[in-house]
This record gives C-alpha cells, sequence and structure tokens, in this order.
C-alpha cells in the first residue's frame, strides 16, 4: 500500500494535470436531515453543553485510562466530581479498539463503572 502522503500528492499532482474532476461532492448519507422544529427541541432538551476530553491525571493516554493494570477508579471519580463542580455537564473520552481486542467484556466492565460514576455527578458522556 502506498504511503497516504505519496498517494495524497500523486491526487494533487493529477487533478492539476486535469487527470481528476475539479470538484468532489461527498456521499448523500441515508439519513435525512433534521427539520429546524426536531433540531430546537434536541437543543432545548440537551441545552448547552460544556465539558472537556477526559483522561484522568494518573493516565497517559486513552489505553491507560481503560486498561486493567492502570484503570483508577478513585482517580476518576474525584476528577468527574471536580469536572461537575466547576459547572461541566458533558465529558468526552476516548474507546480505544485495542481494548476491546484485548480485554473484551472486562473493558466494557470499567466503561459501565466510568459511565456510572459521571452519572452520578449529573454529566453526560460523549
Amino acid at each position: 500500500m502506498p504511503h497516504p502522503v505519496v498517494s495524497f500528492a500523486t491526487t494533487l499532482a493529477g487533478m492539476a494535470r486535469g487527470a481528476y474532476p475539479r470538484r468532489w461532492t461527498a456521499p448523500v448519507p441515508s439519513i435525512a436531515r433534521w427539520s429546524i422544529e426536531r433540531a430546537r427541541r434536541w437543543r432545548e432538551d440537551t441545552g448547552w453543553l460544556n465539558g472537556c476530553n477526559f483522561v484522568p491525571s494518573s493516565a497517559g493516554n486513552q489505553l491507560e485510562m481503560w486498561q486493567a493494570e492502570t484503570w483508577d477508579p478513585e482517580t476518576v471519580e474525584r476528577e468527574i466530581g471536580w469536572a461537575a463542580d466547576l459547572g461541566m455537564n458533558s465529558l468526552r473520552v476516548f474507546l480505544h479498539d485495542l481494548l476491546w481486542t484485548a480485554e473484551g467484556p472486562a473493558f466494557l466492565d470499567r466503561v459501565d463503572e466510568f459511565l456510572t460514576t459521571a452519572e452520578r455527578y449529573g454529566l453526560s458522556t460523549m
């Protein structure tokens, strides 16, 4: 497989020579666009999201956050509490497929523990 940068550069060069159409259109999604009323209802029901990307201070990255050896529920609970105290109402976390491959249901148990803790503090999770 060619290197992505080389492929991209080749594509740009081809576009400059006129080998490709100058305008590319993204495929139309199969889901219908929301009506203005539906979007308004969602906004009113959801409210303004105020949050952050969440990785506890005891983890260096998204893998360490969830791995069995480095999962730290005490720090997660404390720092979710800090987020709630600061007025946040939503946290974004990243789930890596390597953890599912390596740990399966045990990984999901930790995700469930995180979600339960966030919900206890009134925070949604993205």
